[in-house]
């Protein structure tokens, strides 16, 4: 299977998910990092089902890989949260969400193919592990594809 680095300072090379994990989490979250709060993100495949909203929480894969150390996410963070008149909540939800998704999209263009390994799709979703995500579309072999219908995010029966 090919490889993909991962995003952050001192990433590690890794191998994309088995041909059976179909779906791939880009999870946004608030880890503590030298006793500091931040935002990042992180990835973890799973079986994906587009009728299914606990689909994440099946079988995983990507147990310890490693969160992407982004330094933009962690000033998102810091001027939404870092002073008394910061806007919270109403500016860290969107714009790390829309930052994650832009970040994915560029991701998945620039790698394309290359993500699927031995699967025929892998659906791309960014979203917060507390909650709102977005589905970016699917990486196929011939690259990227967007959708709004759940039926061409479903599991793909192409060759």
């Amino acid at each position: 299977m090919p490889s993909y680095k991962a995003l952050g300072p001192g990433a590690q090379t890794r191998t994309p998910s088995p041909a059976p994990i179909p779906g791939l989490w880009f999870g946004l979250f608030n880890p503590t990092v030298r006793n500091r709060v931040t935002a990042d993100i992180h990835l973890i495949g799973a079986p994906y089902d587009a009728t299914d909203p606990d689909w994440l929480f099946r079988e995983r894969w990507g147990k310890g890989t490693p969160d992407s150390g982004s330094t933009v996410l962690d000033s998102i963070y810091q001027v939404a949260y870092g002073h008394e008149a910061g806007l919270g909540n109403d500016a860290e939800y969107p714009l790390a969400l829309a930052y994650a998704a832009l970040a994915v999209r560029h991701l998945a263009r620039r790698m394309g193919p290359t993500l699927l390994g031995d699967a025929t799709q892998r659906v791309l979703n960014v979203g917060f592990d507390s909650g709102d995500f977005l589905c970016i579309g699917a990486i196929q072999k011939d690259g990227l594809i967007f959708s709004e219908s759940s039926e061409v995010m479903a599991p793909w029966k192409g060759g």
